[in-house]
């Protein structure tokens, strides 16, 4: 997809997400704003993306670099859990500066990180879990065909695509 500065891309991959206790899953959806978050916490330099071969240097940069860098609180993706793991209806937001709502005492999140790595893109992982979230391809969790704007609820709002994105064929 072209991003209209000349530079296509697509993302490719599946939700990241750590069992935090038995049966209980914390989703981190940067399947959303890959490329942002990558560009938050990867570019040092705002301006660059000002200049006007900037776009072409950072994607040539992000393709060379093999670190591990903090994501800042503001770029922090969207968490979601699931009060039952087998219903997609039961999707939940999480705050990540209150992990203990959800999960109960001693539970918090000291912070996050963001790796750019040469290892294979994880497939089927989330699909492990969320047994049924492949019936999810062409509707919403809560059962909708299309997102209803008078429908706030979360699970009206979330499909599979917002936890795989399968990128190009």
């Amino acid at each position: 997809m072209s991003n209209g500065t000349g530079v296509a891309s697509y993302s490719k991959g599946e939700a990241s997400f750590v069992e935090i206790a038995p049966g209980k899953y914390l989703f981190a959806l940067s399947v959303y704003e890959p490329m942002q978050r990558t560009l938050h916490a990867f570019v040092d330099a705002p301006e660059e993306l000002r200049k006007e071969d900037g776009p072409r240097t950072i994607t040539a940069r992000l393709q060379s670099l093999r670190e591990t860098r903090l994501v800042a609180r503001e770029d922090y993706p969207v968490l979601v859990t699931f009060a039952d793991v087998n219903d997609p209806k039961s999707v939940q937001l999480v705050d990540p500066a209150n992990l203990a709502a959800t999960f109960g005492p001693g539970f918090a999140l000291k912070g996050m990180t963001l790796e750019i790595t040469d290892e294979k893109v994880t497939e089927g992982e989330v699909e492990k879990v969320l047994e049924w979230i492949a019936g999810f391809d062409e509707k919403q969790f809560d059962g909708s065909r299309y997102r209803d704007l008078q429908n706030n609820s979360l699970a009206n709002t979330l499909g599979s695509g917002d936890f795989v994105i399968r990128g190009k064929k």
